[in-house]
């Protein structure tokens, strides 16, 4: 997938050393919601690891629950 980081998450800093996000969607699994994470590389200007993460509410729901 080649696409610009600010296209992908415009609301993601890339001048902060470390920034986050909360997602409805990526591209891949566009109904799933997602955190990102950004991490800049010190030694790079325009460098660094961007990571998402896909979550899944339901386990959260189910055992969170109200019993009765």
């Amino acid at each position: 997938m080649n696409v610009p980081l600010s296209e992908l998450v415009p609301n993601i800093d890339v001048n902060k050393d470390v920034d986050m996000a909360l997602l409805p969607g990526t591209p891949m699994m566009p109904k799933k919601p997602a955190i990102v994470l950004w991490h800049r590389n010190p030694l790079l200007d325009s460098g660094g690891v961007f990571t998402s993460i896909n979550l899944n509410l339901t386990p959260y729901l189910l055992y969170n629950r109200p019993p009765g």
